[in-house]
């Protein structure tokens, strides 16, 4: 018998289904489709080989056919300079002295990043310099990997791993946190590892508490990850990595030569040092990701402008932890937001410090469901900053286009992560709810005060 139109169609709209433990199978076929965790995977690795294909070239072109030197022959930073950051950390804990040190550079990591550099101190430089890149490299790729095969199919785990692999250690943050020999890759393979950590369950918070602790330990900042544990009401592991983090902080100063509290004033004198050159000065006015050097490529650097953009970065923190902890939204907007408000506060972000986004980037790969309007928008955004986009330098500058592209791009995705008007609402709602839960019980010896003063 004929198999009429209708049956025909209705049998090509089942084709295909939906299997969230594997890839998408044809039911008129045995090939496996690709899923929809793998089509995304495949988007973001497409978008930023071909952004690095065609910078490469680029580059090449203009340096080795026109004659270009720095900056137009290389999208990384001034080659006289390569891994300036590393070198010059290295050589302030020589001595085991790093804020108070003969070299005459400024120690402005904190105390904890300098005990993790003090090793590479007993080789010769360029030793110490390829065992860094080495380690880098090498640890970050394989956490890739190991979130590859706990996030995905038997059948899409090598595929994944492979591509995310290469795709994110050829990415441009870490390039050029790579070359710059900056702490902020580590920093970003230590967030990765304590969000394998929360996804193991019951013991991953022995591997997660650690690792965060380890990564706000090195800068400070990542410490805003701990919402991800009073998120999921893990209250004495948050408490945990703020006690590490503390522990971690002093011991370190209390190990460098002299007392706890004259390496704590050299501390504190090497982050005036960096609030001067970089957030009032114009140290940060190239490759930068923030809006906050964005808006000074136009108004200039005055105290308005500081104070402006710090009260609003301020502001956005707030509503952004308030947002994470309170609205019902899936887990990848979470870490993404955390993410985008750490390019936004506290004010200065140079490219490296864009591998923040990293996690909540996987966080949302690894999602097996056809991709919203907002998530698509978030990752096309989340790619084109991972590439780089200095095709044109301002004359007489090293200002280029990238440093006003990346700041939209940065609140563009952050209006996509945090615009929506139902999960502000249940957020107002699980705020009451919690504060009913927890802290309305406390006042109510204080309600029967009242009302005995009443009668």
């Amino acid at each position: 018998m004929k198999r009429s139109s209708n049956d025909k169609k209705s049998k090509d709209l089942e084709a295909v289904r939906l299997d969230n433990k594997g890839p998408i199978r044809s039911l008129d076929s045995d090939e496996p489709l690709p899923s929809y965790r793998m089509r995304r995977t495949t988007a973001l690795s497409g978008i930023i080989f071909l952004g690095i294909l065609i910078a490469l070239l680029f580059h090449y072109g203009v340096g080795s056919i026109q004659g270009a030197g720095w900056p137009m022959n290389s999208f990384l930073y001034d080659p006289k300079d390569r891994f300036g950051d590393f070198v010059n950390s290295v050589l302030c804990v020589k001595d085991w002295n790093p804020y108070h040190n003969n070299t005459g550079k400024t120690g402005a990591y904190f105390p904890f990043a300098y005990l993790c550099l003090w090793p590479f101190t007993t080789l010769p430089m360029q030793v110490a310099v390829w065992c860094f890149f080495l380690f880098t490299v090498l640890s970050f790729s394989l956490l890739i990997v190991w979130w590859c095969s706990m996030r995905y199919a038997p059948g899409e785990k090598c595929l994944a791993a492979r591509d995310l692999a290469i795709s994110f250690a050829a990415s441009y943050p870490f390039l050029f946190a790579l070359d710059r020999g900056n702490l902020d890759t580590w920093i970003g393979t230590l967030v990765l590892l304590f969000l394998i950590g929360l996804r193991k369950g019951k013991w991953g918070i022995w591997l997660a508490v650690p690792a965060l602790a380890a990564a706000a330990a090195l800068k400070g900042y990542p410490a805003l990850f701990v919402l991800l544990l009073i998120v999921e009401r893990r209250y004495i592991a948050a408490l945990a990595v703020v006690g590490a983090t503390t522990l971690l902080t002093f011991g370190s100063l209390s190990l460098f030569n002299g007392d706890i509290m004259y390496n704590w004033s050299g501390f504190r004198a090497g982050l005036k040092f960096f609030h001067e050159q970089y957030v009032v000065g114009t140290g940060s006015l190239h490759y930068f990701a923030d809006p906050y050097n964005g808006i000074r490529l136009w108004t200039g650097t005055t105290d308005s402008v500081k104070n402006a953009c710090g009260g609003f970065s301020f502001i956005f923190l707030l509503m952004s932890s308030f947002f994470v902890l309170f609205s019902p939204v899936p887990i990848w907007r979470k870490t993404m937001a955390i993410g985008i408000t750490l390019l936004i506060f506290p004010l200065v972000a140079n490219d490296y410090k864009l591998l923040v986004l990293v996690p909540g980037a996987l966080e949302l790969l690894a999602l097996n469901e056809p991709m919203s309007f907002r998530e698509k928008a978030v990752l096309v955004l989340t790619a084109l900053l991972f590439i780089p986009k200095h095709y044109y330098f301002f004359k007489g500058s090293v200002v280029s286009v990238s440093c006003i592209a990346s700041p939209i791009f940065v609140v563009l995705i952050a209006a996509a992560l945090l615009v929506d008007l139902p999960a502000w609402r249940a957020a107002f709602s699980g705020f009451r709810e919690t504060f009913a839960y927890y802290w309305e019980p406390l006042l109510i010896p204080f309600r029967r005060n009242t009302v005995r003063r009443a009668d």
